[in-house]
């Protein structure tokens, strides 16, 4: 792992990316976010717009600025590699958006604005911090890191969309006679038997397949970051489920199969 050198900026965020570490899960799992969307959207909200374009607000800048970093840089095998993935992560979110997800009701502007900048900062640290990681060390870095960061993100990958599109059918009243348009329903087929979010399982494998990709430090720390804070997005979101569904509901676990 590379650890820049201690200079004022590369403390701060340090700092600022433990802090969120170790709020996020405590902010999410007790229905404290500061995210009102998904099945979380509050309506009334003063300002909101289709939950769509809140969604694209999310995900398009990103989805520009690492495709923009990713074609302007000269970068070695390994920077090439984390620039792609984080690229192909952000165009896949965006390209769902568009063309899989189903969705209902407003989003809160803020919200996605926030989460927006979140993004941004976060993919923009990524590809800064990983431009300025020494050669030497690059070039002593383990092969297998960078092999098994390609495999984890191809499974994440995989896992992810495969589970967005299960999701997708639920909500799209396509499968079945008389269900009704764009109602939620007890997620099933894939790992929805045994966790409630394995799409956020699977969207872990890619930031810790990025992670091993990059090896420096502002990567892995971001990773911990997503993990604690989806972790708690799913806790609350299986008890949105249970207090919406009851023992309709039947997933024992919340994001990790067999273990939480």
């Amino acid at each position: 792992m590379f650890v820049p050198e201690g200079s004022l900026f590369n403390l701060m965020v340090c700092i600022g990316q433990m802090f969120f570490i170790f709020t996020n899960y405590y902010v999410e799992s007790r229905g404290k976010t500061v995210f009102f969307y998904s099945k979380f959207s509050v309506n009334t909200r003063p300002c909101s717009l289709a939950t769509r374009h809140g969604m694209l607000i999310i995900y398009l800048p990103s989805a520009l600025l690492s495709t923009s970093a990713l074609l302007v840089n000269d970068m070695n095998s390994r920077s090439f590699w984390t620039f792609l993935c984080l690229t192909a992560h952000f165009v896949k979110r965006t390209l769902e958006c568009l063309y899989l997800h189903v969705y209902s009701g407003k989003m809160d502007l803020m919200t996605s604005l926030y989460v927006s900048g979140t993004y941004m900062t976060t993919s923009g640290l990524i590809m800064y911090q990983q431009l300025n990681v020494d050669n030497d060390f690059l070039a002593t870095s383990a092969n297998w890191t960078l092999a098994l960061g390609q495999f984890l993100v191809c499974v994440g990958f995989s896992g992810n969309f495969y589970h967005h599109w299960l999701l997708a059918r639920l909500r799209s009243g396509s499968n079945e006679p008389g269900r009704k348009h764009n109602t939620y329903e007890p997620p099933r087929g894939g790992l929805f038997r045994f966790v409630t979010a394995p799409h956020y399982f699977f969207e872990l494998h890619v930031w810790f397949g990025i992670a091993f990709m990059s090896q420096h430090i502002t990567t892995w720390l971001a990773a911990f970051t997503f993990t604690t804070y989806l972790t708690g997005r799913a806790v609350a979101t299986t008890n949105w489920y249970r207090g919406k569904f009851g023992c309709a509901y039947a997933a024992q676990r919340h994001i990790f199969p067999g273990i939480f």
